[in-house]
């Protein structure tokens, strides 16, 4: 693509937003105009996704009911569903009412069936999250049926052959949360390397992360988290959970240049994903103007990684909600 094609092509863009309603300006957005950012045609893409992620926390934050999300999460609009979810999470896993064990478990029994059946699968999702919570909750607790071997044997329940399962996500992330405190790395490599299950080789490789990155042994350096993360040698499991651990600790040891470069041409995929986080969270508490990081979103639309436009969507999602 030509120089002169991209500059066409960025006017191009910053025009179709301007033309609905989105003008340069600090102030958070209003609910009705993120709504119409995420769903309207004439948005760029990187744009619009930028508007769901914002939508998404004004959302958490509204006063909607569950009744309301609900029909968001099963209404025509895909991208109002996806920015539903965390607020049905939310909701979903509100135990300001439950005072005994036996009611937790009820609800647990009708969040998992939302998991399994839901509407959509915005509902499955958000059912799934919640429930892990749960999950993890009874599992720490000693409640009968939810030890992590019988967690562990739960398997991808679904009501058609691949469909989405918020069940088997609801499984693999309160397995994460519990590994680390039962598993050793070398326990937790085995199962990235050995494990046919695919949720607990996932849960495995998040648990490890969480050792990396973390007080637990070992403690690593950046450096060394960086090179394992680049290390084609190793599974892409062990490869993933370096990733994540070098963007948790980079995110406050590496300037903004160096993890844009590593987010942009990171060696591997797993290494630019780490990068591209900690550039988010980077970008979100530096004194960048909202109008800087739209050019900076804009400009990524057609030349720059995945893991790069992610993390200016984030930053630019994070501006539009505040």
């Amino acid at each position: 693509m030509n120089q002169n094609f991209k500059k066409r092509s960025l006017v191009l863009t910053l025009a179709l937003v301007l033309l609905v309603g989105f003008t340069f300006t600090s102030l958070a957005r209003p609910r009705s105009e993120l709504e119409s950012l995420a769903t309207s045609e004439a948005v760029p893409g990187l744009v619009q996704e930028a508007a769901v992620e914002a939508l998404a926390e004004v959302y958490v934050r509204s006063d909607l009911s569950l009744e309301e999300l609900e029909a968001i999460a099963t209404g025509d609009e895909v991208n109002l569903r996806e920015a539903a979810i965390p607020a049905l999470v939310k909701k979903y896993g509100d135990v300001s009412e439950i005072s005994t064990r036996e009611k937790a478990q009820e609800k647990a029994k009708e969040i998992r069936k939302k998991a399994v059946s839901g509407e959509t699968e915005a509902i499955k999702e958000a059912a799934g999250k919640s429930l892990a919570n749960f999950f993890v909750s009874f599992n720490l607790s000693g409640v009968e049926g939810y030890s992590t071997e019988e967690l562990e044997a739960i398997g991808p329940i679904t009501s058609a052959e691949g469909e989405f399962s918020g069940l088997k996500l609801a499984v693999t992330e309160a397995l994460s949360s519990i590994y680390p405190n039962e598993k050793s790395v070398e326990e937790l490599k085995t199962l990235i390397k050995e494990t046919d299950n695919a949720m607990v080789r996932q849960a495995a490789y998040q648990a490890l992360a969480v050792r990396y990155s973390s007080p637990l042994a070992p403690s690593m350096e950046l450096e060394e988290l960086q090179k394992m993360a680049e290390n084609e040698e190793l599974s892409a499991g062990e490869r993933k959970a370096a990733g994540i651990a070098f963007g948790e600790m980079a995110k406050e040891n590496l300037k903004t240049e160096k993890l844009t470069s590593l987010a942009k041409d990171g060696a591997t995929q797993e290494l630019r994903q780490g990068a591209g986080e900690a550039l988010a969270k980077t970008l979100i508490v530096s004194d960048r103007p909202e109008d800087e990081l739209m050019s900076m979103v804009v400009s990524a639309m057609d030349v720059d990684s995945e893991e790069y436009k992610q993390a200016v969507v984030s930053a630019l999602a994070n501006r539009l909600a505040n």
